[in-house]
Parts: structure tokens; sequence; C-alpha cells
């Protein structure tokens, strides 16, 4: 197994528990100067508290996993703190998994002391215990390159099948890891009705390969951006922007699956929560010299390697087309999309009259309406999302599906935890209390609330609110407005990410900083 040192809470986990090994260095790193280099108690205590993820992570481990402790006497006092944090979330003793400690001529007390701590003493050494250990188990475990060759059969075999070529067991192994192909995608196992995809879950390829996401018009325009990139036989860069909420992830995977359904082209979606390394990507385009569409979903997290996958592209002139889906105003405020070219960029608007009326008919299939809803039509239900709803997807459909536990305040919560800017999030929710007072607030006011004069709201603030929070000129007054995306956008903001009691002081905060004598200000 290939050791993978975590000395930085930022360093990437281990993504593959059967050839990677997390070597997990609590004291520091000298080859890297900015972690905590512990020689004292007081060091560790200031390291603990600075990483808290990293020694979360550890604590998390040796809650769910049995540890085997070779070379390590359990006599470290920073140890013991850990250990009790165990045995503190683990509730009791008998909640422990099994772990066990090889140390020889170890004295009766020791190992009494241990046995109350949870930990079982082997009276031995490594050299005697580990080929003991080998030579006992009920079976031999398979070597990594066995491993990796299972694993990746599945991939070489598609490449045997549809491309004619042999790749390595090591390159498969990796495209399987990092991406899927949409070609092989298993058939369904999750039925429609069982699906918690109208209600707010992300998409599973279940939910597409059902038909549950209504066809999007701006799909034609992406398509023929495609078909375009396939006769210039050049890398391209597309991007796809909307807000959270908008079905963004759920039309890029739509596009794949309908652009491999109707066509014999390699596509690749990009999973989510791996550490992208576009390397292998690279070696397989070389390899295969055919065009490839390579999808990222969130794609501000993966701008470096977007952009080396591009260059890579340019440079050794294999055909790719990369299409990017992002937030606006995280597109905005992620380091290096002004660096590469992006020719082609779309945006997902709110639903048209044709998209609200195919969601209703969705709907109506469902089984999600209950009472009145139940005897609505298909054009009163589409109504309703347009006129109620506002054509915007998560307030229309919160409006029409009631009486059921959905999971839009979650898509809510993460767009908000999403803000970096403190001052941001701030804005953001003073402005989601008033709209959920059915008020728009002035922008001047909004700005003063977090000490910062409005001419310098644009600058400083606008591209991380962009398609959260809205700007209008009222028509009266003239001045700039700012709202939410919908009233129950509001709603549902503050009753996920702030109590009662807090929302009563930024209420009184607002009405302090209101100037009535002030008419040009407000």
């Amino acid at each position: 197994q290939k050791l993978v040192p975590i000395v930085l809470p930022t360093d990437p986990s281990t993504s593959d528990a059967e050839t990677e090994l997390p070597y997990i260095k609590l004291h520091g790193c000298l080859m890297k100067p900015e972690s905590n280099i512990i020689f004292s108690h007081r060091d560790y205590t200031q390291a603990r508290e600075q990483n808290l993820r990293l020694f979360a992570n550890l604590t998390t481990k040796l809650c769910e996993h049995s540890f085997l402790f070779i070379g390590f006497g359990f006599e470290d006092s920073d140890f013991h703190d850990l250990w009790e944090s165990v045995k503190k979330y683990a509730g009791s003793l008998s909640m422990l998994k099994p772990t066990f400690l090889i140390k020889p001529s170890a004295s009766p007390s020791f190992i009494k002391s241990m046995e109350i701590d949870g930990v079982t003493v082997i009276d031995s050494d490594a050299k005697t215990f580990l080929p003991w250990l080998r030579a006992n188990l009920d079976r031999t475990p398979n070597s990594i390159e066995d491993k990796i060759i299972e694993r990746s059969a599945s991939v070489t075999n598609w490449a045997k099948r549809k491309l004619s070529i042999s790749i390595s067991p090591n390159l498969a192994d990796s495209i399987r890891k990092y991406c899927q192909i949409i070609s092989e995608l298993e058939p369904p196992v999750r039925l429609p009705e069982k699906s918690s995809y109208l209600i707010g879950a992300s998409p599973y390829w279940d939910d597409i390969q059902n038909n549950l996401p209504i066809k999007r018009e701006i799909e034609n325009e992406i398509i023929d951006d495609i078909n375009n990139w396939l006769t210039s036989r050049k890398p391209k860069i597309s991007l796809l922007l909307g807000a959270a909420g908008y079905g963004k992830t759920t039309l890029l995977m739509q596009t794949a699956y309908d652009i491999c359904k109707n066509e014999d082209h390699i596509i690749l979606w990009v999973r989510q929560n791996v550490y992208f390394d576009p390397t292998p990507i690279s070696e397989f385009c070389k390899l295969i010299r055919k065009p490839i569409l390579i999808m990222f979903d969130d794609g501000p997290k993966y701008m470096s390697s977007i952009k080396r996958l591009y260059l890579d592209a340019v440079n050794n002139k294999f055909q790719l087309y990369i299409l990017i889906g992002a937030r606006q105003s995280e597109w905005n405020s992620a380091r290096g999309t002004g660096s590469i070219p992006i020719p082609s960029k779309f945006t997902l608007q709110r639903l048209s009259e044709k998209e609200s009326l195919s969601l209703a008919n969705i709907l109506l299939r469902s089984g999600l309406l209950e009472g009145r809803g139940t005897k609505l039509s298909a054009k009163e239900i589409s109504n309703q999302l347009i006129e109620v709803g506002e054509k915007h997807i998560i307030a229309g459909l919160k409006t029409v599906i009631t009486g059921k536990k959905t999971k839009f305040h979650e898509i809510i919560a993460d767009e908000y935890f999403r803000i970096r800017s403190v001052d941001a999030r701030n804005v953001y929710l003073s402005v989601a209390l008033s709209h959920s007072l059915a008020i728009s607030m002035p922008a001047a006011l909004a700005t003063k609330l977090v000490n910062i004069p409005l001419i310098e709201y644009h600058s400083k603030m606008s591209g991380t609110l962009e398609e959260i929070v809205l700007e209008e000129i009222d028509d009266i007054s003239g001045e700039l407005l700012f709202s939410t995306q919908h009233r129950v956008i509001a709603e549902a903001l503050l009753e996920s990410v702030i109590d009662p009691g807090s929302i009563s002081e930024l209420l009184i905060n607002i009405t302090k900083n209101i100037n009535p004598h002030s008419y040009n200000e407000y």
C-alpha cells in the first residue's frame, strides 16, 4: 500500500482503502513548516485547537474501526487525552471496536490497566506476530495488483469491446476511481415512486434513467454546442451557470445521458467528493485519440485540475470537450476562473411555461400531491408554479407539495454555508429577514448593518452574492433594493440557519440602524 501522509487539515485523505494507507502525523512534519511541530504538551494543546478536523478524523477512525498498535506503548500523555475522547464518544467500552496492542513482556499491572481501557495486550513483538498473523488468516488476501485487476475489469472490458484497445489495469482503475462512464451505467434499481428527487434530494442516475426530471429547453443549446465542437477537432471548455436549486446538476446529468443514449460518444462524469487527478484522463485521451466529453459538476472545486487537463489537450492535440457546472456566486469568487478561455457560456433560468407544465404532469404522476392538490389539473398546478412559485423550482415545489417532509431546506442552508465571507452571510440574512416579511430591503441599510459603504458593495461583495441576493431599482424613489430569490426561500433560510432569539436580535439591529429622517439614504 502507498503511504499517504496527513499533516494539515487541508491534506486530502485516502480515497482508496485497498491501495492507500493514511499516515496521520499528529506531531507535525519538518517537511511542512506551516504544520504545528510538537515538542511539549502545550504545543500539543495548541495544535489540537488549530487542527480540530485532523484530530476529529482520527477520533472517528478510532471509534469506528478496529486498531492494532505496533511499536507504540500507550505511554504518550497526548494520546491518552485522545483515547479518553474516544471512550467518551463511544459511551461505553462495550461499544468500542476490538483494539489490540503488541507489546513483549508486558507486566500484569499494565495488561490489567489496558484491559480497563478496552485494549487487549498481545505478548509478542512485530517480527514474530506479523508472520504468525499472515500464516493464520482464513485465506490469503489478494495482492494489490490482483485487486486492481479485479476492480478495473469493467473498464478494461469496455475499452476492448467499444474501443478495440487494451489499457493497463492501473490506468483503467484510475479512470474508474475518478469518473463514471455514462454508456456503462447500471440499469436502474430504484423505483420512481421511491425516489426523493422531487422533494429536494440530489438526483441519482436512476432518476435520470426513469425520466423523472423535466426536459430543460437550454439542453438543446448545449447539445448544439457539442455538435459544433465535434466538427472543430479542438479542445473546448463550456460553462453552465445556475443558482442553487435551479436544476443545474440534473441538467448536466440529463444532457450526458441523452447524448450517450442517442450517439455512441465517450462521456465521462467526474465523481463528486474525490481528489481528482487529471493525469490518467490525459493518458487515456492520448491513447484512444477519439473525441471525449467530460463533465464537472460543482466546477470551482476542480479549477486547477481543469486547467491542467485543458492545457494537456491543447499541447497534445487531443479532442476534449469540458463542460463545467457552477453557481454564479461561486464561479465569481473561485480562483483561476479567468485564466482559461471559455467561449461558450450557458445560464440556466427559471422555469418557462412549457417546463412548468411538464413539471406539473410529473407531479401528478408522482403520487406526492395530497388533499386539494390531487384534484388540480396539470394546467392549474402549472399556473401555481408560475404565479405563486414565480417560476422558481424550489419555491414552486414547496408551495405545491404539502404534508410531506422535504429536503429543500438542506439546499438553501447549503448555499448559505458555502458563502465564505461573514459580512456577505450577514447581508444575506438581513435581506432574508426583510423579504420574509414581504419587504424589499434598501441596499444602503443592508450594507450599513455590516459597516460597508453602499458604494463599495459591488466591488467587495456583489460577486459573492450574485443570484443569491437580487437587486432592483424602485420605480418611485429610484433607490436600490435587495431581495432573495423568493419569499419562500427567505423563510426557509431563517428556519434552517438561525434560531428565533437571534432573529429577534437581528430585527432589533435593523430597526436601530434605520434613520426615519434621512429620506435620501432610505
